[in-house]
């Protein structure tokens, strides 16, 4: 399914509303909670219904996830009322629905040992589920609307498709890695290091980083990205999760959730062992996919 691309202002109807959408203004001025104050964007809690998502990191893509995701009846996602143009060149303005629950990062330090793999393990059924969503017609690696990857691996600032996607191919994809380290070594006096790697990546990714599934992949699994709450009909025994923050998510290669969580690793308790329990581990892939992150954003 790709969803058709929505004009702003979106908002649903009415009758699809649980109560009357917050404005602009009622945003920016919100006295209640502030979930997220972080560089480019804030998430406040309006009142016990909405949550607004907003500031200059803010696409219009994550929104159109989030549609897609409602349409295939995905129960791990906030579902989206209205989407509006922030202020012109500052970004987009996304009104969700709260979801009750703590983060697990707030939760995990509290956690038995036996509660974590409960939680591991309803994780885990979460993004099997979200790894089992099909592509209508052709394939390819690209946001949920056949546009770019959101991933800040693929930025470029002109937008050219061969460097931000969509891939038709994961050769196309990893092409679009190599021809950045020809342009960082361009705008660098053609530094001949950049060249090498250009080339050394060049012979040796599609070795590694070839014959891999199309999957829906949300693109950022930390703790702070999941929320959970205790089912206490069932004596507080087992979770319910839910996962926020989908401005990366779209179609990759199935090593990339894992590649994703790997690099926002902090090594340092036991989350890094149980990461495994939820997502498949690819250290083939992960391994070199972390050398090209380290050297272009280190």
């Amino acid at each position: 399914m790709i969803p058709q691309t929505k004009s702003l202002p979106y908002t649903k109807p009415e009758t699809e509303l649980p109560g009357p959408l917050p404005t602009l203004e009622q945003i920016k001025t919100a006295p209640d909670r502030l979930l997220k104050d972080t560089f480019g964007h804030r998430v406040v809690q309006i009142n016990s219904r909405y949550v607004a998502k907003y500031g200059l990191s803010i696409k219009q893509a994550e929104g159109e996830t989030l549609l897609y995701l409602e349409a295939v009846s995905c129960p791990y996602a906030p579902r989206l009322y209205a989407m509006y143009a922030h202020e012109p060149d500052h970004g987009v303005c996304l009104v969700m629905d709260f979801i009750p629950g703590e983060t697990l990062s707030d939760l995990w330090p509290s956690l038995e040992g036996v509660e974590k793999h409960l939680i591991c393990k309803t994780l885990r059924t979460c993004f099997e589920d979200i790894r089992s969503f099909l592509q209508d017609g052709r394939a390819f690696f690209g946001s949920v609307d056949h546009g770019p990857l959101s991933d800040s691996l693929f930025y470029d600032p002109s937008g050219d498709a061969a460097f931000v996607g969509p891939f038709s191919s994961e050769r196309a994809l990893n092409d679009s890695l190599v021809n950045r380290f020809r342009k960082i070594g361009e705008c660098n006096g053609n530094s001949p290091q950049y060249a090498t790697k250009a080339a050394f990546y060049a012979r040796n990714l599609p070795r590694v980083l070839r014959d891999h599934k199309i999957v829906f992949t949300h693109g950022d699994l930390q703790r702070k990205n999941v929320l959970v709450r205790r089912n206490t009909e069932s004596g507080g025994h087992d979770f319910t999760v839910a996962l926020v923050d989908w401005e990366d998510a779209g179609w990759y290669p199935e090593y990339w959730e894992y590649f994703s969580a790997f690099e926002a690793l902090h090594w340092d308790d036991d989350w890094c062992d149980m990461i495994e329990e939820i997502i498949d581990s690819w250290p083939a892939a992960t391994g070199i996919m972390h050398m090209i992150y380290k050297e272009i954003f280190f």
